[in-house]
Formats: C-alpha cells, structure tokens, sequence
C-alpha cells in the first residue's frame, strides 16, 4: 500500500492546513481499485474512507445513530428499508482498534482529532467496551490545535471543532482543558469576526450564556462589550452602500439578539427592550423600500420577537402595522394557473359510469370516489416531493384575504402532517371541477333533486328531524345556485349531525367552562374526537377537519362563523363539498347492540 502511504504523508504534517476531511476522503477514494477489476479494497485503505466519510456533528430529524459522527448519505425506501453510507456496520473492532492506533501515528490536529473522535465516540456503542479518557483528553486537545494554528482556514468549520472541545472539556471538569478550550475559542473569534459576517462572530457569547461559571468577569465584560461596539459599527452603515459599507439589518438583528438575551438571563428587562428596539428600528430603516409581503414577513418576525421576550405593548403595536399590510400583500400575490386537457369522451365516459343505477346506488358511488384517501394522498406528496424537491424544503404562510397570515406549513422533513393536509386540500381544488360535473350529470338524470336527498337523509339516525327545515331550504338555495345561503344553512347541521354521532357512541360533546356550567366543545375539538374516530373512519374525519375547521385546509365552517370568508369564497367549489359532506353522513347507520 505504498500509494496509501503516499496520500497519507501528504497530509499528515503539522503544518499542512487549509484542507477538510472530505478533501483527504477524497484523496482516498482515488486509490479505490475499479469495481469492474474485481478486486478487494485493502483493510487500512477502507478503515481510513470509511473515517474521514462520516459526517461531524450530524443531525437529522428522521434518521440518527445516537452518535456525535453521522453517514454522510442516507436513503429510504418508503417502506422502512434505509441505506447509508457509511454503514454503521462497517465500523468494526478491527477499525475502531486501527483507528486507534493511528491517533498516536499522527502529528497533524485534522487527522488527529478525526481519529480520536472517532474512537471516543463509537467505541463503546460499537463494542461495549469504554475508551480510556485519554482519548478524550487527545480528542480535546488536537481539536484546540486546530484553533490555536487556524488549521481549517473556514471559520464555521473551526467553531464546530472548538465547540466540541469546550464541551468535552466542561464535561472533563479539567481547569486546564477548560481555559484552554474557552481561550482558544475567544481569541479566534477576535482574531476572525467579520462585522456583516454573523456567522464569525457571537459564539463566545453563546457559551458565556450557556456556562457562566467557566469565564471571568473580565471575560464576560470584554464579550459583551465588543458585542456593542460590532452593534454600534454596524447601525453606522450606509443605507444605500454609497459612501460607506451598505446597511445590514440582519446582521443587527443577530447581534442585538444575543445581547437581549444575555440582559434577559441578567433580569435587566430595559436593557434586554433596548436592544429589542435597536432591531425594529434596523428594519424600519429598510421597510420603505420593501415589497408589501416582504414588510409583513419582516414586521412578524419583531412580533415574534416581542411575544417570545413578553413585552406585549410592543407586540400590538406590530400586530397593527401587520394588519396595515395586509391587503396590500394579498394585492401583490399573483394567480398560477395550470392548465389540463381532459378529452371529452372520456369525461363523458367517466360520468356515466359513475350515473349507473339508482340515487342510492349513485349517491354511494359518488361519497366513496371524492373521501380523500390519507395513504394514497402521503404516497402522492412523497412521490412529489422526491421528483421536485426544491418546493417542498421552504415554509408556505397561508393568508386571508387582508394579507393575515392565518397558518404556516414547514418543510416536508419537518412538518409532513402539515405538508399532507395542504397536499389534500389543494387535491379537493382539483377535483372539483370533476364533481360539479358529476352533479350536472346526475341532474340530467333526474336523479338529483331537494326530495330526493330529503327522503335519503331521512333514513338515517343522525338527522334531528326538527332540523329538516333547515336542510330543505338549504337545498333549496343550493338548486337555486345561491351559494351564500346554503353554505350557511348546512354547515351548520353538518356540525350537529356530528355532535349527535358522539353522543349516540358515548362521547362526550360537553367541556367545563371557566365560570361555571358547561359548554359545546368546538367543531374542531368534535372531529379530533376518539370515538368519532372510530365510527367514521380515519379518512372521513380528516376529510371534515380539513373542509371545515382546519388552517391549512378549506377552514369553511370558521370563516363563515366568524365572519372572514369574502363573497367570492361562496362557489360552487365550496357549496358542492358542503353536499357532499352532508350526503356521506346520510349513509351512517346504527347497529344494535
């Protein structure tokens, strides 16, 4: 393995810098003999890929092996079967015990702190059997060479090393490891910060909050201080970038979020305001020249602010200036539209089909076809996502009609619960073309009618027939195209019906209130019941949440109760669900028991 020997010498000198770890990786993977040849990669040459492969400080929300180093790839099947790279399997003791042994072969910190990380953090998973804390104790102090001597020549690179180092040094509880670590990291930062670069600076601060007790007074007065002489720098910056370097609100906002924070821990609540202010007024600076939708996301994020540090004057007064935004948001939102060609003998095709037989036969036909199906729609969102991933990483703000943003949806690792039911919600958009289509046809038909439905609901338990007037001049208005009354008249006996439901299966319909007595639970809080659960199925439920009472879906019954749906959200889309809802509870029956 002379060509091994080879690569390895290049790099393992104590003043070779300015290279990572996948920048050696890949030095070795070039040795790896062709797959085609047939030959076997040499023990030493994969102990050291499969070393400098894996991933420092991984973190994922879906998959981990509980450790600090991490596959550099993983995949999934959908069906649970996950591969990585490297596997963890590959990390025998014959690797682990190699590995070792090169902590002691290597004079350059990279490869040292590499080696001896490795060791420390795998080996008692991997074999039961606990490193000696010497390991620990070389891990820590390569990891701070690599500080002292700017090895990496990345500032993000060299934070995540030395963060490592003083943790591990904390938990050592050696004085000497300590100062040394915490030294290192301050200088470094000194030596490195960059004023528009947040990055390059404020992590001394971050320790300082997280472990007082480790650094001393002056210490502590020469972190806060350069914090507020970068903040002072920085709110001197030119707003157009003319005459002086161009004005950064964002890097404002992280340094004057550090030190309200830190004021905050001190329980000085006005110090910890003032720089709270100092932020809203780096993006009052900028707001004139802003769009309406880039005023609101910035003016929410200082009210988050606001509320998080409980100073609620101040998070009114944004919530005010939001509201001021708006309908000037909304304004800027253009329409996508995405056109589709369905031939028309296969839609016609389609409606025959489904008009086959008698108003039960066809009424059955046409609940079951437009329940959304939960698995098949998770299916569909992640076959999506894997095609065009770019849209789903971002967070969607859903608005109303004044430009209030009423929910978010995170990114599909984070939020896939979120990211289905806005998946479904736009699906039944979709689909309602198809059903208006549908109800045309069996119009046509004759099948279709106020009595008809009338005599079909009335089969059915669930329907107060005191309530039957309601219905009937629902239908009415929905025969009648008046979407506004009807959505009005039936959501409301939708609800009941399903209030009924839990009470006929034990649930209850009732919570305590505050003063005294009781009173109805929530549309919502009715659907997330248990025992309706299990007497409508899954599917159905989630179905209702996302008509009526959920954010991220239709939310019809809650903007027509409260007053916030427009004229313009009274369709035939909505009032042709709002039916169909109804329909699918007349087929509910009870057994006895």
């Amino acid at each position: 393995m002379e060509k091994l020997k080879t690569v390895i010498d290049e790099y393992n000198k104590p003043d070779k810098k300015r290279f990572d770890e996948h920048a050696f990786a890949s030095a070795l993977r070039a040795l790896f003999p062709p797959r085609e040849s047939g030959e076997e990669i040499p023990f030493e040459l994969k102990a050291e890929s499969i070393a400098f492969d894996l991933v420092e400080d991984y973190r994922s929300d879906n998959y981990s092996w509980g450790t600090y180093f991490g596959p550099m790839w993983v995949s999934s099947d959908g069906k649970g079967n996950v591969t990585e790279a490297p596997s963890i399997q590959f990390i025998t003791k014959e690797v682990l015990e190699y590995w070792e042994k090169r902590i002691d072969e290597t004079v350059n910190p990279i490869l040292k702190a590499r080696y001896a990380g490795l060791v420390w953090d795998f080996k008692e998973k991997q074999t039961g059997e606990k490193p000696n804390f010497e390991i620990c104790k070389k891990y820590i102090n390569a990891l701070i060479e690599i500080g002292k001597g700017d090895y990496h020549g990345v500032e993000i690179y060299t934070y995540t090393k030395l963060k490592q180092a003083l943790k591990w040094a904390i938990a050592s509880k050696d004085t000497g490891l300590i100062n040394d670590a915490k030294n290192t990291l301050i200088v470094y930062e000194k030596a490195n910060a960059k004023d528009t670069l947040p990055g390059t600076w404020g992590q001394s601060m971050k320790w300082l909050m997280k472990n007082p007790k480790i650094f001393t007074a002056d210490e502590e007065l020469g972190i806060v201080t350069d914090l507020q002489e970068r903040l002072e720098r920085l709110k001197a910056m030119d707003i157009d970038g003319v005459d002086k370097e161009k004005f950064d609100p964002w890097s404002i906002e992280h340094n004057a979020l550090l030190l309200a924070d830190y004021f905050n821990k001190k329980g000085d609540k006005v110090k910890e305001k003032e720089y709270l202010d100092e932020i809203r007024d780096s993006i009052n600076k900028v707001l004139p020249s802003a769009a309406a939708m880039q005023k609101t996301a910035w003016l929410e994020k200082i009210y988050q602010l606001y509320v998080k540090h409980q100073f609620k004057e101040d998070a009114e007064e944004i919530l005010k200036e939001i509201t001021k935004y708006g309908e000037a948001t909304v304004d800027e939102m253009g329409q996508v539209a995405v056109p589709f060609e369905i031939p028309k003998d296969k839609l016609n095709e389609y409606l025959e089909e489904m008009t086959i037989g008698g108003f039960e036969d066809v009424i059955l036909r046409f609940v079951s076809q437009y329940i959304p199906n939960k698995e098949d729609n998770k299916k569909q969102l992640l076959e999506s996502a894997k095609n065009a991933p770019l849209q789903f990483l971002f967070t969607t703000s859903i608005v109303d009609e004044k430009g209030r943003v009423l929910a978010k949806v995170g990114g599909i690792e984070k939020d896939l619960e979120g990211q289905l039911l806005l998946h479904i919600s736009n699906s039944l958009q979709m689909s309602s073309f198809f059903i208006r289509h549908l109800l045309m046809k069996m119009d046509e038909k004759g099948l279709l009618s106020k009595d008809s439905i009338l005599e079909f609901l009335k089969k059915s338990p669930v329907f107060d027939e005191k309530r039957y007037v309601f219905i009937e001049k629902g239908l009415d208005a929905f025969f009648a195209n008046d979407y506004i009354t009807a959505i009005h008249l039936l959501i409301p006996q939708i609800e009941n019906v399903v209030r009924t439901i839990i009470e006929k299966t034990g649930g209850l319909t009732l919570k305590p209130s505050r003063n005294g007595g009781f009173h109805l639970k929530t549309f919502d809080e009715l659907l997330r019941d248990e025992e309706l659960n299990k007497a409508l199925g899954e599917d159905f439920t989630n179905y209702l949440r996302i008509l009526f009472t959920e954010q991220r879906g239709w939310n019809l019954r809650n903007d027509v109760c409260h007053g916030i749906a427009s004229p313009g959200h009274f369709n035939y889309a909505s009032s042709d669900r709002v039916l169909h809802a109804l329909l699918c509870l007349g087929f509910i029956k009870f057994e006895d028991k």
